[in-house]
C-alpha cells in the first residue's frame, strides 16, 4: 500500500489532535501551503516545508514521503554511483 504525504499529515494531524491552520502557525509555513499539502494538490513539496511538519511531529522526511517505507517493504532502491 502506497500512501501519500497527504495522508500521513492527515494521519498525523488526526493523531496529535491539531488542524491544518494550527499546524502552520507553529512551524512558521503559509497556511495555504499546508492546506494544499494536505489536500494533495502539491505535487513536489519544498524540502523545507517536509522538514518542518517532520521536525514539529518528530519523525523524518523519509517517513513522510514513504522512502522508509519502499525499504521496509524490500523494493529495490537504485543508487547512482
Amino acid at each position: 500500500m502506497n500512501v501519500t504525504v497527504s495522508q500521513k499529515v492527515k494521519d498525523l494531524l488526526t493523531q496529535h489532535q491539531i488542524s491544518e491552520s494550527e499546524l502552520a502557525r507553529r512551524i512558521n509555513i503559509p497556511r495555504p501551503t499546508v492546506n494544499r499539502l494536505v489536500a494533495g494538490k502539491m505535487q513536489s513539496p519544498k524540502l523545507h516545508v517536509l522538514q518542518a511538519i517532520a521536525t514539529y511531529f518528530a519523525c523524518d522526511v523519509a517517513s513522510l514521503t514513504g522512502v522508509s517505507d519502499q525499504v521496509a517493504h524490500n523494493q529495490v532502491c537504485y543508487i547512482p554511483w
